[in-house]
């Protein structure tokens, strides 16, 4: 009879494949936990109960303008330094408020965020000083003391903006940066 010359354990090939697959899913594992325990994840908030109470305040501010019969138009001076707002109302009893926030944020670069507090030049005239925007895709919110107008997106560089008189909310408008 003839013997079959057997070789020891680590020449063959198949225990260094399966030891391979081990070693490389034990390595990626450990590399996961890494990127886990180092990476920031910005998409959890820690205080999210904090945040949807602050997204009822919005859309009851959102409601309030929609009652008011709100409608304004924004100029931007040729030069984008200054900015007029022109406040309308359709409900008579409206009074204007003392002054006006505006806001320009950037969807992807919170550093360039404008915002601007603008006061009364005239009856339902503000206007402000307002650093020009870079070109690309801003979002635009406009807001008194007890109402909000809704998220304008836009393309700068801008000229004029208008937030039409709206007789109902709508949906949920997107989420912005405090």
């Amino acid at each position: 009879m003839m013997e079959k010359d057997v070789k020891p354990w680590y020449r063959e090939p198949w225990p260094w494949v399966v030891i391979g697959a081990l070693s490389f899913v034990v390595t990626a594992s450990f590399v996961t936990l890494g990127i886990a325990i180092w990476s920031y994840d910005g998409l959890v908030a820690d205080d999210y109960y904090k945040k949807g109470k602050e997204i009822n305040v919005v859309l009851e501010r959102l409601e309030r303008s929609a009652a008011l019969g709100l409608s304004a138009s924004l100029t931007a001076s040729p030069d984008g330094e200054r900015v007029q707002v022109v406040l309308q109302s359709s409900v008579a009893a409206f009074e204007p408020p003392q002054s006006l926030h505006l806001r320009a944020v950037h969807p992807r670069f919170p550093g360039q965020d404008r915002e601007a507090t603008l006061m009364p030049a005239e009856e339902g005239v503000y206007e402000g000083h307002f650093m020009a925007l870079a070109e690309g895709r801003w979002d635009i919110v406009l807001e008194g003391d007890d109402w909000r107008f809704p998220i304008l997106k836009i393309q700068a560089p801008m000229t004029e903006v208008r937030w039409e008189q709206a007789s109902e909310v709508r949906g949920q408008e997107s989420g912005i940066r405090e």
